[in-house]
């Protein structure tokens, strides 16, 4: 129905009180710009990004789910606490190696050596660092260094 408003005028009444909104008849509601009527007859704001990971809470304002955090190009972006170095976070918690990396059993990006870097370790992909006392060879293998020359030269 209606009801007598302030200045003598019959006003629309809505039950909802039409939040986000104005009553522009009995029991309808008309949504505020940045606000679209919802399923449940309510005016629900409207992401123009959709919010994926979270949800909209204000015209264009999303507020990420646990597990995301948002990120420079305002899109709720998954938290890894490791960090995911050498990788990319894909999921909360979950880290994907880059090219060249594994994920090691301490949930770690490790680089991958074919060679395996004996005498050495592996830092990047492919690359080794020789230990103390070794130099890389011209095979690409960490080899001894003999101070005092090398007997049969080697």
């Amino acid at each position: 129905g209606y009801l007598m408003g302030a200045s003598n005028v019959c006003e629309p009444v809505c039950s909802s009180g039409c939040p986000n909104g104005r009553c522009v008849a009995p029991d309808t509601c008309e949504c505020s710009e940045g606000y679209l009527m919802g399923a449940s007859n309510v005016c629900e704001p409207v992401c123009s990004s959709g919010c994926p990971n979270g949800r909209c809470v204000a015209p264009d304002t999303c507020k990420c789910s646990e597990g995301y955090l948002m990120g420079a190009s305002n899109v709720c972006e998954p938290v890894c606490s490791s960090g995911c170095s050498n990788g990319r976070c894909v999921a909360p918690g979950t880290c994907e190696c880059s090219e060249g990396y594994l994920m090691s059993i301490s949930n770690v990006c490790q680089p991958i050596c074919s060679s395996g870097c004996p005498n050495g370790r592996c830092v990047a992909p492919d690359t080794c660092e020789c230990s103390e006392g070794y130099l890389m060879g011209a095979s690409n293998v960490c080899e001894p260094v003999c101070s005092s020359g090398c007997p049969n030269g080697r």
